[in-house]
C-alpha cells in the first residue's frame, strides 16, 4: 500500500486538522486514503479465513495471529565443521527431531555454499522411517538452490511424538557439495 497524501500536497505531506477559530483550513482527504487501507485490512482478514463482521474491532489482530501462529519451520545444516570450515557432504543422516505438537509439512527450502558437480545432491525427510516425498528434493549439479520434491500426501500430517529425520541420499559425483542449509517448512495444526 502506498501513502496517499492530502489533495494538492506533496507525496510525503502530513494531514492538517482544520481549526476555524484560528482560521486554519483542514486538508481534503482523498477517497483512496480511506478505501485502500480498508481493502487491505479486509484482505488480511479474509486470507485468514475470517468473515469480516461490522462492530468487531479485533478481527485484524485475530487474523494476524492466525496467519503467523502456525509457522513451524525446522532447520538443519551439514557440510561445515565445528570450527566453521567447509567439509564435503556425505550420504548420511544429518539430523532428526521428535515433534512436540502436530504439524503439516508443506515443503522444503535450502541451498549449498559449494555446488555439486557430476550428479545432483538428493535429500529426504522421513516421518517415522517413511519418506514424506514421492519425488525427492534435490540440488541440480552446478547449482546451489534446492528444487522442492513432490510430497506424499499420506505422510505430511504429523502427530505429537512423530520423529522427522533428514537424510542426504546422494552427493555430487565429482564435487560433493558443501555448506548445506536445509529447512523443513511446516505449519502447526
Amino acid at each position: 500500500m502506498k501513502y496517499v497524501p492530502p489533495i494538492g500536497k506533496t507525496d510525503d505531506a502530513g494531514y492538517v486538522d482544520g481549526n476555524p477559530t484560528l482560521g486554519i483550513e483542514g486538508d481534503v482527504v482523498p477517497a483512496a486514503a480511506l478505501e485502500h487501507p480498508m481493502r487491505e485490512i479486509i484482505q488480511v482478514i479474509t486470507d485468514a479465513g475470517i468473515t469480516p463482521v461490522e462492530g468487531n474491532l479485533m478481527q485484524l489482530s485475530e487474523a494476524i495471529r492466525k496467519l503467523n501462529a502456525g509457522i513451524m519451520d525446522m532447520a538443519f545444516i551439514s557440510g561445515s565443521a565445528n570450527d566453521g570450515s567447509d567439509v564435503d557432504l556425505a550420504v548420511q543422516k544429518i539430523g532428526g527431531l521428535s515433534l512436540a505438537r502436530p504439524a503439516t509439512i508443506s515443503g522444503v527450502f535450502g541451498k549449498v555454499g559449494i555446488e555439486p558437480t557430476g550428479t545432483a545432491i538428493q535429500l529426504d525427510v522421513r516421518r517415522n522411517g517413511v519418506s514424506v516425498f514421492t519425488v525427492l528434493p534435490h540440488i541440480v549439479a552446478g547449482t546451489k538452490e534446492i528444487v522442492d520434491g513432490t510430497l506424499n500426501q499420506d505422510q505430511i500430517n504429523c502427530a505429537v511424538n512423530d520423529v522427522l529425520e533428514v537424510f542426504i541420499t546422494q552427493v555430487g559425483s565429482i564435487i560433493r557439495g558443501q555448506r548445506l542449509t536445509f529447512t523443513i517448512k511446516a505449519n502447526a495444526i
